[in-house]
């Protein structure tokens, strides 16, 4: 059978997962990638570049052509009204069934079966669910009884199938086909991968919370693979795609302290390349700061979110202390790794008091990157429901972001009120600056009068202090980010001349 993806945004693990179980099926599968430059639902929106580079019609010709037998959407809210957008032009010009799945299908599946384009939804983990569907319509049996799937029943009815227990051994799975995204860039420069499913966290803003009590009583939702199979498939994709760094997904990297012994031992033996790595401030120590050190990660990111204790404990559910956070970042400048926070601007109950907090707390040390995001309220995320009680949204609001109404977490998110949004942008600069200026300089500017007037530095040369740092921590992250905007921008031209093929 032929499977078309269609996907819009950065590389998708889930999708490359997936395609290698459908060809080691027999199956042939393509995916219609959408760079969607200066319009990417995460960090860029550009109206007029957008319109310039939009290679929309293009994707949408192709894959016609194409002629699938299935068209499978993998959707998060951010995109899912241009994925209804999307499915609704695929269904005019073809008749084959389009499935939904992916974090918002599955947290409002309700919603999103009812949208006359979706012809089913896919809840949970797909990994076994899209294999006994593929092999269902290749054979033309019945296939309304699969777990995981949400099926459309005439004309209005809808079969809510159970879900099964998570897929326990990854080890079982086959390694990514990374060849999927690689036609479109180069995946090599800058290659994700997962050594773990799940986080053992319930932060209120994020879907971990909604996975956890999902699958309860189904089996152990956290689960990892053995340090030998990681090692497998980086030495496979060393020689395959000249691997540049190597970029671990985890929600957690250094949770068992064990297993990043005996992995970080190999790594430094069989793959030695510079890595990155997310970390949580009580899951590290100067044992796990050295091996992590010494193996080759250049960089582990913490997402602090917010430095007021009371706000992360009672809104966030989040239980570390400020001086485990002080802690877990003196360690990283102990053993000289470098390390990145994550905060959140928008949280209920903080103002500029909190953020003060932040930026004095914050200057204390020297990150190389401070990422500024702002609070989305995602479907079904615990926050939505502290929202709700302090009357932040309304049933109506609730309902909007249910069916993908949202701005995004670096397009202001939740905070539409412009005092408040510039308030928030004086600390949004100041935090881009901490890792460009020296530590006594950023304790005087985070007491300074003049922080309150950094709102005014225009958004370019914001983008520009984020690139700057980027250069002076040498973070790969941000260079190969770059490098793939220039090179699409390119490509995208030719292909709008004709003289590339899509």
């Amino acid at each position: 059978m032929k499977i078309a993806f269609v996907y819009i945004g950065s590389e998708n693990l889930g999708l490359e997962y997936l395609s290698s179980l459908l060809k080691k099926e027999g199956h042939e599968v393509k995916l219609f990638y959408d760079p969607s430059l200066f319009d990417d639902k995460f960090i860029f929106s550009i109206p007029f570049l957008s319109k310039l580079f939009n290679i929309r019609k293009i994707i949408l010709k192709n894959l016609i052509e194409y002629k699938p037998d299935l068209v499978g959407f993998t959707v998060f809210t951010d995109a899912y009204r241009w994925s209804i957008d999307m499915a609704r032009a695929i269904k005019k010009n073809l008749k084959c069934p389009i499935l939904f799945g992916g974090v918002h299908p599955t947290a409002v599946p309700e919603k999103v079966i009812r949208e006359k384009v979706v012809d089913m939804v896919c809840v949970g983990e797909g990994f076994e669910a899209l294999i006994e569907l593929v092999r269902a319509l290749e054979k033309k049996k019945s296939y309304t009884n699969i777990k995981n799937l949400w099926i459309k029943k005439g004309t209005s009815g809808v079969i809510r199938n159970s879900i099964r227990p998570a897929f326990s051994d990854l080890n079982k799975l086959p390694f990514p086909d990374k060849d999927l995204f690689n036609q479109h860039f180069n995946v090599g420069d800058n290659y994700i991968i997962m050594t773990s499913f799940g986080c053992p966290y319930r932060c209120t803003y994020c879907s971990n919370d909604l996975f956890l009590n999902m699958y309860k009583g189904k089996g152990c939702f956290i689960r990892r693979r053995s340090p030998e199979n990681v090692i497998a498939e980086l030495k496979e994709a060393k020689k395959k795609y000249k691997l540049k760094i190597i970029n671990f997904m985890d929600d957690i990297f250094t949770t068992d302290k064990k297993w990043l012994k005996k992995f970080t031992t190999l790594y430094k033996i069989q793959i030695n390349l510079p890595y990155r790595a997310i970390s949580h401030p009580k899951q590290i120590d100067n044992e796990i700061a050295r091996m992590l050190k010494n193996s080759g990660c250049y960089r582990v990111e913490f997402g602090v979110q917010s430095i007021n204790a009371e706000v992360r404990k009672n809104i966030l559910k989040r239980y570390e202390t400020n001086e485990d956070i002080a802690e877990a970042f003196s360690v990283c400048e102990k053993h000289k790794l470098e390390f990145m926070i994550d905060h959140i601007y928008g949280i209920p109950t903080e103002d500029e008091t909190q953020q003060m907090e932040a930026a004095r707390f914050y200057s204390d040390f020297k990150p190389a990157r401070v990422a500024n995001f702002w609070l989305v309220y995602y479907p079904k995320t615990a926050i939505i429901d502290t929202a709700l009680k302090m009357k932040l949204l309304s049933k109506n609001d609730v309902e909007r972001i249910e069916n993908g109404y949202i701005k995004t977490y670096h397009d202001h998110g939740s905070v539409q009120d412009k005092k408040r949004q510039k308030m928030f942008e004086n600390f949004a600069v100041f935090f881009m600056l901490i890792p460009l200026l020296p530590r006594s300089w950023n304790k005087k500017l985070s007491q300074s009068k003049f922080l309150f007037k950094l709102h005014m530095v225009p958004y370019f040369i914001q983008i520009f202090l984020d690139f700057l740092g980027g250069i002076k921590y040498k973070d790969y992250d941000t260079l190969m980010f770059a490098k793939y905007y220039f090179k699409y921008m390119f490509k995208t031209v030719l292909i709008k001349l004709k003289l590339k093929k899509y």
